[in-house]
C-alpha cells in the first residue's frame, strides 16, 4: 500500500497541493450549498471566507506567478 501512495505522490509531484486544495474547495461547496438551503449561518460565513481566500488564491496563482 506504501508503494503505491509513494507511485501516486511521485506521479503528481508538484501538483498534490492544487488537487487537495480543489477537494476541500468542493466540500465547502457543498457545505456552502447545505447552508443556504437549510439556512445555517456558520456555513454560509464559512463558505463566504472560503470563497473570498479561493479567488484570492487564483488571482495570485494565475496572474501575479506565471
Amino acid at each position: 500500500m506504501l508503494a503505491l501512495e509513494r507511485q501516486v505522490f511521485d506521479f503528481l509531484g508538484y501538483q498534490w497541493a492544487p488537487i487537495l486544495a480543489n477537494f476541500f474547495h468542493i466540500i465547502m461547496v457543498i457545505l456552502g450549498l447545505f447552508g443556504t438551503i437549510q439556512y445555517r449561518p456558520r456555513y454560509i460565513v464559512v463558505y463566504i471566507v472560503w470563497a473570498a481566500l479561493w479567488v484570492a488564491w487564483n488571482v495570485l496563482h494565475h496572474l501575479l506567478l506565471p
